[in-house]
């Protein structure tokens, strides 16, 4: 099936588009299509002022187009013309606030929630240390262990909750080397260098 496809942006917006979040309209962008060409004549080349376009149904199966602009014109005759497309390109809003979600960062008032979830997780728990020490939470590790052997230790209880959801995701069943590892990118270089070009 012959066909002509044109892409051009609208002098209006559609009147409620959809974006995302912290998003502005700036322009719609169309995709027009000649199905079934009978005829196309084009001469020039698209230029960024844009021009005129004409479309007109002649019969059931014959519609004719034409554009103009300074440098490109194109004319022709096909069955049928159809959209293909239409889409509202956006621009960042520079007045847009995200919403603030919930903040938490590693802190020692967060030590027994961590352990109280471990808990609950099923992990028996432990604090490793000298006795002497005891009042001196940074001095002491801490151990999470499982009926089928599975031992953890870490040295603060945010740590090795981080540790527990390691061996919930992998489930392991033998102790292999390296059980723990999650295949993928190098996220951690990545973000390392990311930090490095914020300097």
């Amino acid at each position: 099936m012959p066909f002509f496809s044109v892409h051009g942006f609208l002098d209006e917006l559609p009147s409620a588009p959809r974006l995302r979040s912290g998003e502005l309209p700036e322009k719609a962008e169309l995709e027009l299509v000649f199905l079934d060409l009978k005829k196309l004549e084009i001469a020039g080349i698209p230029d960024q002022e844009g021009g005129e376009l004409e479309i007109h149904k002649l019969a059931e199966l014959q519609t004719s187009f034409s554009y103009k602009s300074k440098s490109l014109t194109f004319s022709g005759t096909c069955e049928r013309a159809v959209i293909g497309g239409l889409q509202v390109l956006a621009k960042h809003d520079p007045d847009h606030v995200p919403p603030r979600g919930p903040r938490l960062f590693g802190h020692r008032n967060v030590f027994n929630s961590c352990l109280l979830l471990l808990q609950e997780l099923g992990y028996s728990l432990k604090a490793l240390g000298h006795s002497a020490h005891a009042d001196y939470v940074p001095s002491l590790r801490w151990q999470a262990t499982m009926p089928d052997g599975t031992d953890l230790t870490a040295d603060t209880p945010i740590e090795l909750l981080g540790l527990a959801a390691l061996h919930r995701y992998h489930e392991p069943k033998i102790p292999e080397p390296y059980w723990w590892r999650i295949e993928g990118p190098p996220l951690l270089d990545e973000l390392v260098e990311e930090l490095k070009t914020q300097e």
